[in-house]
């Protein structure tokens, strides 16, 4: 063992933090130039600083709170978080690519389904109106 570092994960405890974890750097005691570190816990996006629970909840609140990323930016920073509009945006693209082996899969699902019900609804507004945007649901049943 020659050294240990720190690896930076951002996660979300109490909307905001940053979780270290103990890097131990390796290294032959004859031969000082070879040096590794050892392993790291698993992440979500290969070589990113992002866990599981700031990439869910971007996504949720980009996709199911129709919240703008620059705004989650300005959020985000309230709470003491600094994190890039273009960062935010090459994670939810990262996320995405990694989900379309899921969307592929529930598609030829729904498409192997004898029946499959298309549904539209408003949702309601903050004043209690339905003048929401429309949400769309493909279901299949057998």
């Amino acid at each position: 063992m020659v050294d240990r570092g720190i690896c930076r994960r951002i996660d979300i405890a109490q909307m905001g933090g940053c979780w270290m974890h103990p890097a131990t750097k390796y290294a032959c005691r004859r031969f000082q130039a070879n040096v590794s570190i050892g392993a790291l816990p698993p992440m979500v996006i290969d070589k990113g600083i992002a866990g599981e629970g700031p990439l869910a909840h971007i996504i949720t609140n980009k996709y199911a709170d129709h919240l703008p990323l620059n705004r989650l930016e300005g959020i985000l920073q309230r709470h003491g978080v600094d994190i890039n509009v273009s960062t935010m945006c090459d994670w939810v693209r990262d996320c995405a690519d990694l989900l379309k082996p899921l969307v592929k899969q529930m598609r030829e699902k729904i498409l192997e389904a004898p029946r499959s019900t298309l549904t539209t609804r408003r949702c309601r507004s903050r004043a209690g109106t339905a003048r929401g945007p429309l949400i769309t649901a493909i279901c299949g049943y057998k």
